[in-house]
């Protein structure tokens, strides 16, 4: 049996609601729900020689997502720069969570260039969108658990920020690609272009 437009769009509110789900959860507390977010977000977008994804499916690879990624300067993007964060947190009474919807930058761009973004460097390690849900999905307990984690998504999992307020409280962020993977679900949930293709 073949899939037809309509079936496909029905994956897509599948999805979709599978992330709006998984960040309710995360926003109540559960960090590790994270992982499935980038595991629907994989579905969504990554294609290979033996998977298509659902966005291609649909003939809709060239739509406009949201992303709320600070832009590498130009002259940096190439050098050895040491350290970036696209993203940023905000200070609560929880600790540092990821911006959201107090994101400082929101531009739509379409879904290859969204993909394949440089989101991040650590110790002149690179991240994109792709190459952190595909490590979170492939390789951290998304859809499959490897035996070794690559170097650079360690770095993630071990966290990039300690900060203290006035000495006495401490926010750690550890697991640092739990609060990325949360911003890409809140970018995806309020991506028009998307979710009008379920219409």
């Amino acid at each position: 049996m073949t899939h037809n437009i309509q079936d496909f769009k029905k994956q897509l509110i599948r999805q979709l609601n599978f992330i709006n789900h998984s960040c309710l959860i995360y926003d109540a507390g559960h960090k590790d729900e994270a992982i499935r977010i980038a595991t629907s977000i994989r579905v969504l977008v990554h294609d290979t020689k033996n998977s298509t994804s659902l966005l291609s499916h649909l003939n809709a690879k060239k739509i406009r997502l949201l992303s709320t990624c600070h832009k590498l300067p130009e002259s940096e993007s190439n050098s050895m720069l040491g350290f970036f964060d696209g993203f940023g947190f905000k200070m609560t009474s929880k600790g540092l969570q990821p911006l959201l919807d107090d994101a400082f930058s929101k531009e739509f761009i379409i879904v290859t260039d969204w993909w394949n973004q440089n989101v991040a460097i650590v110790n002149q390690y690179k991240f994109t969108r792709s190459s952190i849900v595909l490590a979170a999905a492939n390789k951290d307990g998304g859809a499959h658990v490897h035996e070794s984690i690559d170097p650079e998504y360690q770095v993630l999992k071990n966290g990039l920020w300690t900060l203290s307020r006035d000495g006495s409280n401490i926010y750690e962020i550890i697991e640092h690609q739990f609060h990325t993977l949360r911003q890409f679900g809140y970018e995806i949930l309020n991506s028009p272009e998307l979710t009008d293709l379920v219409k």
